[in-house]
């Protein structure tokens, strides 16, 4: 689950970088398990191991960078945890270009995935979150399947999603699975991306 915050951009602004960070336990809870546990010690050795080990300092997960003057187009939105693979590793997806008719160019890359094997992207009118292969599937059926494509050495690839006029006003969810013959399932899942296509 997640909860939905709005800002308000200042006049004039730009770029809007945006930083995500996760604190497993806060300073309120902690303080809570410890003051309110009567029965054992739990709540006293928990809070100590919190203060004793930096406190659950936030940890950043992502960033992204937005430049708030270029087209009319929202930027792709990353969702989901990716399946972690054999080599401890996960596929994130990002992506390149515009999800434009006119701006011609939009990839979706894959990072972290499994090196040297298939991926394939697919796509779907909406999102869900599904128990598959050990991971998740985060697009609504109707699935579509994409182009097969090779992640490189270092478990990257891209894909050049073309945009006909036709797509323009709809939305996406993208996500890519690849082999990982190691995996019990033989399967690895990305994370998914949410793309809004205009003119």
């Amino acid at each position: 689950f997640w909860d939905d915050t709005e800002f308000e951009i200042p006049c004039g602004a730009v770029t809007a970088e945006v930083r995500v960070f996760h604190q497993l336990t806060t300073k309120e809870y902690i303080e809570f398990l410890r003051d309110e546990n009567t029965t054992n010690m739990a709540g006293i050795e928990a809070y100590n191991l919190w203060d004793t080990f930096g406190k659950s300092a936030p940890v950043l997960m992502d960033t992204a960078t937005r430049e708030l003057t270029a087209g009319l187009c929202a930027s792709p939105v990353a969702y989901g945890l990716p399946k972690e693979n054999s080599l401890g590793t996960f596929a994130f997806l990002s992506s390149t270009g515009d999800p434009s008719v006119a701006g011609g160019s939009f990839q979706i890359n894959v990072s972290g995935g499994r090196p040297n094997t298939f991926a394939q992207f697919f796509w779907g009118p909406g999102a869900r979150n599904f128990s598959l292969f050990g991971g998740s599937l985060y697009v609504r059926n109707p699935i579509q399947r994409g182009t097969v494509f090779s992640l490189n050495s270092q478990g990257e690839g891209s894909v050049n999603v073309p945009i006909p006029a036709g797509l323009a006003g709809t939305k996406r969810f993208y996500q890519v699975w690849y082999r990982d013959n190691q995996d019990p399932f033989g399967i690895g899942l990305s994370n998914a991306l949410a793309v809004d296509f205009c003119d």
